[in-house]
């Protein structure tokens, strides 16, 4: 449920709605999706928490080896 709920709200570019409501889905179920800890990688990584976004992005590439975009993402360089 919360991961719909934060899928609805980064939808209509509710951020910090969106946060919430994944931080609580991970809570409850840590290998939920890869997809989840991208989206919450972006928006560490947009708030300037650099070491969190590539821990959040480490973690989704652990879930699923073959995401392009986590791969892309990680080869960023971190000062961007």
């Amino acid at each position: 449920m919360h991961k719909n709920l934060g899928d609805q709200a980064w939808a209509h570019g509710d951020s910090a709605g969106a946060r919430a409501q994944y931080e609580k889905a991970v809570k409850l179920s840590p290998r939920l999706g890869d997809d989840v800890y991208l989206r919450l990688g972006t928006m560490a990584f947009k708030g300037n928490d650099r070491d969190v976004a590539q821990l959040l992005r480490r973690r989704a590439l652990d879930l699923n080896p073959n995401n392009k975009e986590v791969q892309a993402n990680l080869e960023m360089p971190s000062s961007e």
